[in-house]
């Protein structure tokens, strides 16, 4: 039984996967995420400024924010990219299956991670989640963090500007989710996407990098089990001696 529960963590379908989810604020990134890829370790800049935020005391309501508290996001910044890459990679050099929410900003930012996990085995795919400018807006009001509707403003542009970049990078693995309905009248929308990447979900990732990770990984586990067998027995051969 311990053997196969190893063997099951290491051939886990949905290891070696990973998802870039690409939206501006208010698109309803994160609800996709919990909605398809809940078992995937999501990596968000948001999650940390939110976590560093509440230490703090500062609202996450950007409008409610003092001028010095508005400075202190300013500088904080540098330091949520780093953690939020550390996070990424921790994740990565495990293999979990990872859900990358970002806001679709920058495209060689995009490519360099794609390109590292793809280094370590991976298969990746982007989801873009669309909605109007004005939905946007009405949604951000309504988030657990609200930006200012300038940001809202510039992201939605700067997203647009880079769809061509995206769907170059990814291919036939770009794929696009109306969200512009009222979340709870959008199930057809979700249930499409889902039929989109249920065959990829469901499918293991057999490429070389991956599959020689997995023998190593093996390979580990037996030495640990072996060497745990046998201390075991020397145990048991202390205490009949006793």
């Amino acid at each position: 039984m311990l053997l196969k529960n190893l063997n099951e963590g290491v051939y886990d379908k949905w290891t070696f996967k990973a998802v870039f989810l690409a939206g501006t604020p208010g698109s309803g990134k994160s609800f996709l995420r919990k909605k398809l890829f809940h078992s995937f370790k999501a990596n968000d800049p948001d999650r940390i400024r939110n976590k560093l935020n509440k230490k703090k005391g500062i609202p996450l309501d950007s409008e409610k924010q003092s001028e010095e508290q508005k400075e202190y996001n300013k500088e904080i910044s540098p330091t949520i990219n780093k953690k939020t890459k550390n996070h990424l990679t921790i994740s990565s050099d495990r293999r979990l299956p990872i859900a990358i929410d970002r806001t679709g900003s920058n495209v060689d930012s995009t490519n360099r991670e794609k390109k590292k996990l793809e280094k370590k085995g991976y298969e990746t795919k982007m989801i873009y989640v669309k909605v109007g400018l004005e939905t946007a807006q009405k949604r951000n009001k309504k988030r657990g963090r609200v930006v200012s509707p300038e940001f809202i403003e510039k992201a939605d542009k700067k997203i647009k500007e880079n769809i061509s970049g995206f769907k170059a990078l990814f291919g036939d693995d770009f794929h696009v989710i109306d969200n512009s309905k009222p979340i709870e009248e959008n199930q057809p929308e979700y249930d499409a996407m889902w039929n989109k990447i249920a065959v990829w979900m469901d499918k293991p990732v057999t490429n070389s990098i991956a599959t020689a990770w997995r023998k190593e990984e093996l390979r580990k586990k037996d030495r640990r089990v072996s060497g745990n067998i046998e201390r075991i027995k020397g145990e048991i051969k202390g205490t009949l001696r006793r």
